[in-house]
């Protein structure tokens, strides 16, 4: 268990480096379901001097896909989800994409499949300044062509 005089010293080492190097956001240290540590630095708003705190919100873009990656595997570990399946077992909104794709493709980047970002007629079509509707925009990118046969090949995407 750590002491309050080291985390104390801990919160002003973290507290230096975050101003040092001009990072912002929050910090927690758990183990196991304790929180050893939480902190906040810098602003969510800069323009507005809005401080982080621990109910900031963030968007975590790509990383969110380890996250994503892990929760798959665990359910893989209980016996929850077949790697070997085609995502329409999952999202039935996937139907259309090729037959040989399986959610292996998906998690190593090697499907081949559409990707919302990468495929400029679509970005220009369905998603100009609008919050994506995934689901929605998954079965969409089914009607555009893959990039090339599942496990031939290698292409970070957003759809996987």
């Amino acid at each position: 268990m750590l002491k309050k005089s080291d985390i104390c010293a801990m919160h002003g080492k973290i507290k230096n480096y975050c101003e040092e190097n001009r990072i912002f956001g929050v910090i927690r240290v758990t183990l196991k379901d304790r929180i050893l540590y939480e902190g906040s630095f810098g602003y969510a708003d800069i323009k507005e001097k809005i401080k982080f705190d621990r109910s900031s919100m963030f968007t975590l873009y790509s990383l969110s896909k380890p996250f994503l990656g892990i929760g798959i595997m665990k359910l893989y570990d209980s016996g929850l989800i077949d790697l070997n399946a085609h995502p329409s077992k999952y999202l039935p909104e996937a139907e259309g994409f090729d037959k040989e794709v399986k959610i292996i493709h998906m998690l190593t980047h090697t499907s081949g499949l559409p990707d919302f970002e990468q495929n400029e007629e679509f970005r220009k079509k369905y998603a100009p300044g609008t919050n994506a509707k995934l689901r929605e925009h998954t079965k969409l990118l089914t009607a555009y062509p893959q990039y090339f046969s599942p496990g031939t090949g290698f292409r970070y995407a957003n759809v996987n």
